[in-house]
C-alpha cells in the first residue's frame, strides 16, 4: 500500500502553496493550512554526503510558492531527505484534523498513561523517555534519518512483543513508516512529532493515536524556526492527540 497516496486522497482538494520556510530542525509550508515536519539532510563531511541524494539541494528550491500543494507533497517519496521533509510538510498543510476530535494531550502524557506496567518500544529521540522507565519496560530504538536499514534491523529486534510502540513521524522521511507499522501490528501503535499527519486515514491502518501538532499562528512559528528554534521551542502551535474509535484513554 502506497502510504503517500492514501494521506493525499484523504486530504481533500488541492491547494496553492502560499509559502515555504526550512529552518535547522523544522519546516513548514503553509497552503490550505500551515504544516509541519522535521528538516533533515544526508550526513555531510570531509568525506562527503551519506548518499548523493541525501545530501543535495531542493529540486526548484526559490520557485516553490504558488506550486500545487499535492504536486509539493510527492517530494515526501523523493530519495533527498531535505525534500522529503519538505512533501511531508505540503502534505500536512493540506490535512485538516477534526476539530471536535481534538484532544489538548501531548505524546509524552498519552504515552505514559497507555505504557505503564507494559512493554513499550519509542522509534525516534524524544526527551520525555526517560521518564518512561520507571513505569514501562522500554526499547529504544534511536538511529540517524539517513541509517534507513540500521533503524529496520534494531526494530525488527524490539518492536515484536511490545504492547504499545509510539512511531516518529519522522519515518514517512525516510520511509520506514509502512514498515514499523507492519512489525507493531496488534499493539497500541502511537504516530508522535512534528512531522505526524493528523489524518484518521492512518486509523485503517492500524494507528491507535496520532500526537501531532495545529500551527495557530503561522506568523509566529516561521519567525522561530528559520531563527533556529527545536520542535520544543515552537511558537505559535497547539500539540494535540486525536484517537482511533475505541482506542480512548481510559
Amino acid at each position: 500500500m502506497d502510504l503517500l497516496n492514501v494521506l493525499m486522497d484523504a486530504a481533500g482538494d488541492d491547494a496553492p502553496v502560499g509559502d515555504v520556510a526550512i529552518g535547522a530542525f523544522v519546516c513548514m509550508v503553509s497552503s490550505r493550512h500551515a504544516g509541519l515536519s522535521s528538516s533533515f539532510r544526508g550526513r555531510c563531511g570531509a568525506a562527503g554526503c551519506a548518499s548523493a541524494a541525501g545530501g543535495a539541494g531542493l529540486s526548484r528550491a526559490g520557485d516553490l510558492a504558488g506550486m500545487s500543494a499535492r504536486r509539493l507533497a510527492g517530494y515526501a517519496a523523493s530519495d533527498n531527505l531535505l525534500e522529503a521533509s519538505v512533501g511531508v510538510a505540503a502534505l500536512n498543510s493540506l490535512i485538516a484534523p477534526p476539530p471536535a476530535a481534538l484532544a489538548e494531550l501531548n505524546a509524552s502524557e498519552v504515552i505514559a498513561r497507555t505504557g505503564a506496567g507494559k512493554r513499550v518500544a519509542v522509534i525516534g529521540h524524544f526527551p520525555f523517555v526517560e521518564r518512561l522507565r520507571g513505569a514501562a519496560e522500554v526499547r529504544l530504538i534511536q538511529r540517524e534519518p539517513w541509517d534507513r536499514e540500521g533503524a529496520l534491523r534494531e526494530a525488527e529486534a524490539k518492536i515484536p512483543g511490545c504492547d504499545v510502540v509510539a512511531v516518529t513521524g519522522s519515518s514517512l522521511i525516510n520511509r520506514t513508516f509502512g514498515r514499523l507499522l507492519s512489525l507493531a501490528r496488534g499493539a497500541y501503535v502511537i504516530v508522535i512529532g512534528a512531522s505526524t499527519p493528523l489524518s484518521p486515514a492512518l486509523f485503517r491502518l492500524g494507528v491507535s493515536a496520532l500526537c501531532g501538532t495545529v500551527v495557530d499562528d503561522a506568523d509566529a512559528a516561521r519567525r522561530a524556526l528559520t531563527q533556529g528554534a527545536t520542535f520544543r521551542e515552537m511558537r505559535g502551535i497547539r500539540r494535540v492527540t486525536i484517537f482511533a474509535p475505541g482506542a480512548e484513554l481510559p
